[in-house]
C-alpha cells in the first residue's frame, strides 16, 4: 500500500483507465473498482460516489480530461482518504 496519498490517487487512476479502456463499465469491474479504492484506505462513502460518478460518465460523451478533472475533484478536499 503506497503511504503517500498521490501514489494512491495514482494507482486508482491507472486501475479506471484499465476499466475504461474496453468502452464498456461493467457491473463486476465496479465492484473491483471500489474494492480496490477501500483497500487503498479511500473512505467508504466517496469510493462509492466515485463509483457512481464512473458510471454516469461511462454514458455521456464527455472528455477523459473532463472526467480526470472530476476523478481529482474527489481528492481536492484533502480528506479522501481514512487515517492509517
Amino acid at each position: 500500500l503506497p503511504k503517500d496519498p498521490k501514489d494512491r490517487v495514482r494507482q486508482l487512476w491507472d486501475l479506471l483507465l484499465i476499466v475504461l479502456v474496453d468502452g464498456r463499465v461493467e457491473e463486476r469491474e465496479l465492484a473491483i473498482l471500489e474494492r480496490f479504492a477501500l483497500k487503498l484506505r479511500l473512505r467508504s462513502a466517496v469510493a462509492t460516489a466515485l463509483v457512481r460518478r464512473l458510471q454516469e460518465w461511462s454514458v455521456t460523451d464527455a472528455s477523459i480530461e473532463t472526467f480526470k478533472a472530476d476523478f481529482l475533484g474527489f481528492f481536492s478536499g484533502g480528506n479522501a482518504f481514512s487515517e492509517e
